[in-house]
């Protein structure tokens, strides 16, 4: 299987997982600590759909090279990718947004609950929050971001069964 096809079914995966405890287990539990679990898990599904539709551009000599640094990989993505792709703009702050929340909480010493918000407070005293409404949001652009790399990958999928399936008669 090629590389780009693993990619985004990891990516799947991990949406999937973020979608299920945020509209399901959240509710049951109720512990604002499982918003940091899902902001993971969605940052992880959007950097392997970013990654996916890079190999898929590679594989098919779109581009010349995939870059090593995740900020190289975003910058060919906002510049090549989503004109190509015809993939919303909007994507881009959420992807920054997820990385501050994570590059935050590392280095953040303190992370606690408040009035069902998780606030990271830093050493020097800066905070920053995340709430459910928030993740809520970050998941239905990030839904709506993997369907269409769905769609466009499945495309390709579905071209080269017919080409197999063709190829098959003949012989």
């Amino acid at each position: 299987m090629y590389k780009h096809n693993t990619l985004l079914q990891e990516s799947n995966v991990d949406f999937k997982n973020a979608d299920h405890i945020i509209q399901v287990t959240f509710k049951i539990i109720n512990d604002p600590k499982l918003m940091m679990t899902v902001v993971e898990k969605l940052h992880s599904s959007i950097i392997k759909s970013i990654d996916s539709l890079l190999y898929y551009d590679y594989l098919y000599k779109r581009i010349s090279h995939i870059p090593t640094s995740a900020e190289d990989k975003l910058r060919l993505f906002r510049d090549y990718t989503i004109k190509k792709y015809n993939l919303k703009k909007e994507i881009i702050p959420v992807i920054k947004d997820l990385q501050d929340i994570l590059e935050f909480r590392k280095r953040s010493p303190i992370e606690f609950v408040r009035k069902e918000n998780l606030v990271i407070c830093s050493s020097g005293y800066s905070t920053k929050t995340i709430n459910v409404k928030k993740i809520k949001s970050y998941v239905a652009e990030i839904r709506e971001f993997n369907q269409k790399i769905n769609q466009a990958l499945s495309k390709w999928r579905i071209l080269k069964l017919k080409f197999l399936n063709a190829e098959f008669k003949f012989k």
